[in-house]
Protein backbone atom coordinates (compact mmCIF):
# COMPACT_ATOMS: atom_id res chain seq x y z
CA UNK A 1 0.00 0.00 0.00
CA UNK A 2 1.12 3.03 -1.01
CA UNK A 3 0.60 6.91 0.68
CA UNK A 4 1.94 10.22 0.20
CA UNK A 5 4.72 11.15 2.83
CA UNK A 6 3.71 13.89 5.10
CA UNK A 7 6.17 16.47 5.87
CA UNK A 8 5.56 16.53 10.34
CA UNK A 9 8.01 19.76 9.98
CA UNK A 10 5.01 21.82 8.58
CA UNK A 11 2.31 21.88 9.93
CA UNK A 12 0.21 23.28 7.45
CA UNK A 13 1.16 19.96 5.81
CA UNK A 14 1.87 19.83 1.75
CA UNK A 15 -1.41 21.74 0.24
CA UNK A 16 -0.60 24.86 2.45
CA UNK A 17 2.64 26.22 1.20
CA UNK A 18 0.73 30.11 1.74
CA UNK A 19 0.30 29.42 5.13
CA UNK A 20 3.38 30.89 7.11
CA UNK A 21 6.05 29.23 9.75
CA UNK A 22 5.78 31.70 12.33
CA UNK A 23 2.44 33.52 11.80
CA UNK A 24 2.98 35.59 14.95
CA UNK A 25 6.20 37.23 13.50
CA UNK A 26 3.75 38.47 10.85
CA UNK A 27 1.68 40.10 13.12
CA UNK A 28 4.21 41.74 14.96
CA UNK A 29 5.97 43.25 11.93
CA UNK A 30 2.44 44.79 10.23
CA UNK A 31 1.95 45.93 14.48
CA UNK A 32 4.86 47.87 14.65
CA UNK A 33 4.46 49.11 10.89
CA UNK A 34 1.03 49.95 11.62
CA UNK A 35 2.36 51.92 15.22
CA UNK A 36 4.85 53.31 13.15
CA UNK A 37 2.49 55.08 10.46
CA UNK A 38 0.78 56.53 14.03
CA UNK A 39 4.13 57.68 15.82
CA UNK A 40 5.97 59.07 12.94
CA UNK A 41 3.23 60.82 10.87
CA UNK A 42 0.85 62.16 13.77
CA UNK A 43 1.96 65.98 14.35
CA UNK A 44 4.96 65.67 12.42
CA UNK A 45 6.25 67.39 9.43
CA UNK A 46 7.31 65.27 6.18
CA UNK A 47 10.81 64.62 5.76
CA UNK A 48 12.51 62.31 7.79
CA UNK A 49 9.66 60.45 9.16
CA UNK A 50 9.12 59.73 5.95
CA UNK A 51 12.62 58.10 4.91
CA UNK A 52 12.34 56.16 8.51
CA UNK A 53 9.08 54.49 7.96
CA UNK A 54 9.99 54.00 4.28
CA UNK A 55 13.32 52.01 5.81
CA UNK A 56 11.60 50.42 8.79
CA UNK A 57 9.23 48.61 5.79
CA UNK A 58 11.58 47.53 3.72
CA UNK A 59 13.64 45.94 7.18
CA UNK A 60 10.56 43.91 8.03
CA UNK A 61 9.74 42.69 4.91
CA UNK A 62 13.43 41.45 4.64
CA UNK A 63 13.42 40.32 8.15
CA UNK A 64 10.49 38.19 7.82
CA UNK A 65 10.69 36.91 4.13
CA UNK A 66 14.85 36.12 6.00
CA UNK A 67 12.33 33.95 8.77
CA UNK A 68 10.26 32.01 6.03
CA UNK A 69 13.20 31.20 4.37
CA UNK A 70 11.55 33.09 1.07
CA UNK A 71 14.29 34.37 -1.17
CA UNK A 72 13.69 37.86 -2.96
CA UNK A 73 14.33 37.89 -7.05
CA UNK A 74 17.24 39.39 -8.71
CA UNK A 75 15.34 42.24 -9.86
CA UNK A 76 13.51 42.82 -6.45
CA UNK A 77 17.35 44.12 -5.66
CA UNK A 78 16.75 46.53 -8.11
CA UNK A 79 13.83 48.16 -6.36
CA UNK A 80 15.19 47.65 -3.19
CA UNK A 81 17.98 50.05 -4.17
CA UNK A 82 15.17 52.29 -6.32
CA UNK A 83 12.76 52.60 -2.87
CA UNK A 84 16.13 53.55 -0.74
CA UNK A 85 17.41 56.05 -3.10
CA UNK A 86 13.50 57.62 -3.16
CA UNK A 87 13.97 57.57 0.47
CA UNK A 88 17.67 59.14 1.04
CA UNK A 89 16.04 61.90 -1.34
CA UNK A 90 13.21 63.04 0.89
CA UNK A 91 15.99 64.01 3.00
CA UNK A 92 18.16 65.84 0.85
CA UNK A 93 15.15 67.62 -0.96
CA UNK A 94 12.47 68.98 1.11
CA UNK A 95 10.72 71.26 -1.46
CA UNK A 96 7.52 70.29 -0.98
CA UNK A 97 7.20 69.56 -5.05
CA UNK A 98 10.38 67.07 -4.58
CA UNK A 99 9.09 65.93 -1.57
CA UNK A 100 6.03 64.73 -2.89
CA UNK A 101 6.99 63.33 -5.62
CA UNK A 102 9.97 61.33 -3.81
CA UNK A 103 7.29 60.09 -1.45
CA UNK A 104 4.68 59.15 -4.44
CA UNK A 105 7.78 57.18 -6.05
CA UNK A 106 8.72 55.33 -2.64
CA UNK A 107 5.77 54.03 -2.19
CA UNK A 108 5.06 52.97 -5.56
CA UNK A 109 8.21 51.30 -5.33
CA UNK A 110 7.11 49.24 -2.13
CA UNK A 111 3.99 48.29 -3.68
CA UNK A 112 5.83 47.29 -6.78
CA UNK A 113 8.15 45.54 -4.69
CA UNK A 114 4.83 43.90 -2.73
CA UNK A 115 3.50 42.65 -5.75
CA UNK A 116 6.88 40.94 -7.48
CA UNK A 117 8.87 40.26 -4.27
CA UNK A 118 9.09 36.37 -5.28
CA UNK A 119 9.50 36.75 -9.35
CA UNK A 120 10.85 39.62 -10.21
CA UNK A 121 8.73 40.50 -13.31
CA UNK A 122 8.19 44.02 -13.15
CA UNK A 123 10.51 44.79 -15.79
CA UNK A 124 8.45 42.64 -18.23
CA UNK A 125 5.35 44.71 -17.52
CA UNK A 126 3.65 46.49 -19.92
CA UNK A 127 1.84 49.60 -18.80
CA UNK A 128 -1.60 47.72 -18.28
CA UNK A 129 0.22 45.04 -16.72
CA UNK A 130 1.02 46.79 -13.37
CA UNK A 131 -2.53 47.44 -12.65
CA UNK A 132 -3.59 43.88 -11.86
CA UNK A 133 -0.82 42.56 -9.68
CA UNK A 134 -0.78 46.12 -7.66
CA UNK A 135 -4.45 45.89 -6.91
CA UNK A 136 -4.23 41.79 -6.25
CA UNK A 137 -1.81 42.75 -3.36
CA UNK A 138 -3.88 45.65 -1.85
CA UNK A 139 -7.08 44.02 -1.80
CA UNK A 140 -6.15 40.37 -3.23
CA UNK A 141 -5.41 39.48 1.06
CA UNK A 142 -7.90 41.10 2.64
CA UNK A 143 -9.24 37.70 3.88
CA UNK A 144 -5.28 35.80 4.15
CA UNK A 145 -5.18 36.90 7.97
CA UNK A 146 -8.50 35.05 8.83
CA UNK A 147 -7.49 31.90 6.78
CA UNK A 148 -3.68 32.32 8.22
CA UNK A 149 -4.72 32.04 11.85
CA UNK A 150 -7.75 29.84 11.45
CA UNK A 151 -5.98 26.93 9.61
CA UNK A 152 -3.32 27.17 12.25
CA UNK A 153 -5.32 26.89 14.88
CA UNK A 154 -6.96 23.83 12.90
CA UNK A 155 -3.80 22.06 11.72
CA UNK A 156 -2.45 22.62 15.99
CA UNK A 157 -5.80 22.03 17.74
CA UNK A 158 -4.77 18.72 19.02
CA UNK A 159 -1.54 19.94 19.84
CA UNK A 160 -0.15 21.72 22.90
CA UNK A 161 0.63 25.56 22.06
CA UNK A 162 3.73 26.77 22.90
CA UNK A 163 2.89 30.33 22.25
CA UNK A 164 0.68 30.14 25.03
CA UNK A 165 3.27 29.15 27.64
CA UNK A 166 5.08 31.88 26.31
CA UNK A 167 2.06 34.36 26.78
CA UNK A 168 1.56 32.89 30.61
CA UNK A 169 4.80 33.57 31.34
CA UNK A 170 4.61 37.22 30.25
CA UNK A 171 1.40 37.96 31.69
CA UNK A 172 2.54 36.62 34.76
CA UNK A 173 5.58 38.30 34.85
CA UNK A 174 3.89 41.91 34.65
CA UNK A 175 1.40 41.03 37.17
CA UNK A 176 4.66 40.63 39.55
CA UNK A 177 6.50 43.09 38.25
CA UNK A 178 3.74 46.09 37.98
CA UNK A 179 3.18 46.34 41.76
CA UNK A 180 6.75 46.60 42.20
CA UNK A 181 7.06 49.63 39.82
CA UNK A 182 4.58 51.48 41.28
CA UNK A 183 5.36 50.98 44.59
CA UNK A 184 8.84 52.26 43.85
CA UNK A 185 7.41 55.09 41.95
CA UNK A 186 5.61 55.68 44.92
CA UNK A 187 8.81 56.28 46.83
CA UNK A 188 10.99 58.01 44.28
CA UNK A 189 8.45 60.43 43.47
CA UNK A 190 8.12 61.39 47.16
CA UNK A 191 12.24 62.18 47.28
CA UNK A 192 12.75 63.10 44.05
CA UNK A 193 10.87 66.40 42.48
CA UNK A 194 12.27 66.18 39.16
CA UNK A 195 11.04 62.48 38.79
CA UNK A 196 7.87 63.50 40.65
CA UNK A 197 7.30 65.73 37.81
CA UNK A 198 8.11 63.07 35.14
CA UNK A 199 5.12 60.84 37.35
CA UNK A 200 2.89 63.52 36.77
CA UNK A 201 3.51 63.95 33.01
CA UNK A 202 2.92 60.30 32.50
CA UNK A 203 -0.11 59.77 34.89
CA UNK A 204 -1.81 63.40 32.14
CA UNK A 205 -1.34 60.51 29.19
CA UNK A 206 -4.49 58.39 30.94
CA UNK A 207 -6.92 61.15 31.30
CA UNK A 208 -10.48 60.89 31.10
CA UNK A 209 -10.18 63.71 28.52
CA UNK A 210 -7.62 61.77 26.09
CA UNK A 211 -9.70 58.56 25.70
CA UNK A 212 -11.98 59.62 22.75
CA UNK A 213 -8.31 60.06 21.29
CA UNK A 214 -6.93 57.39 22.46
CA UNK A 215 -9.68 55.13 20.72
CA UNK A 216 -9.48 57.27 17.20
CA UNK A 217 -5.67 56.41 17.39
CA UNK A 218 -5.99 52.79 18.46
CA UNK A 219 -8.83 51.79 15.50
CA UNK A 220 -6.26 53.61 13.09
CA UNK A 221 -3.15 51.96 13.87
CA UNK A 222 -5.30 48.55 14.19
CA UNK A 223 -6.47 49.60 10.30
CA UNK A 224 -3.21 50.56 8.99
CA UNK A 225 -1.47 47.19 11.07
CA UNK A 226 -3.88 44.91 8.93
CA UNK A 227 -3.07 46.58 5.81
CA UNK A 228 0.24 46.20 6.42
CA UNK A 229 -0.39 42.11 7.24
CA UNK A 230 -2.18 41.60 4.09
CA UNK A 231 0.25 43.28 1.86
CA UNK A 232 3.19 41.25 3.98
CA UNK A 233 1.58 38.24 3.63
CA UNK A 234 0.80 38.33 -0.71
CA UNK A 235 4.43 39.65 -0.87
CA UNK A 236 6.27 37.06 1.13
CA UNK A 237 3.72 33.92 0.53
CA UNK A 238 1.56 34.94 -2.64
CA UNK A 239 -0.99 32.41 -2.88
CA UNK A 240 -1.24 31.58 -6.54
CA UNK A 241 1.86 31.30 -9.08
CA UNK A 242 1.83 34.87 -11.21
CA UNK A 243 2.19 33.92 -14.57
CA UNK A 244 5.01 35.80 -16.37
CA UNK A 245 4.29 38.08 -18.49
CA UNK A 246 4.91 38.18 -22.45
CA UNK A 247 6.20 41.86 -22.99
CA UNK A 248 6.54 41.43 -26.59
Amino acid sequence: MTGESIDTNNPAGPDNKSLPKQPFLFLVGALVLGWAVDFLFRGYAPGITIAIWILLTLATLLAIAAVEKVKPALFSYVLIVFIVCCAVFTLLRLEPLTLAANTIAALFGLLLLAATFTNGYWPLFRLLDYLPPLLITLFGGIARPFSMFGKRIQTENAEKHPHLKVVFAVVRGLIIVIPILLVLGGLLAAADPIFKGQINFLISWFSIDRIPEYIFRTIFVLIASFVCLCVLLQAILPEHATQKPDPT
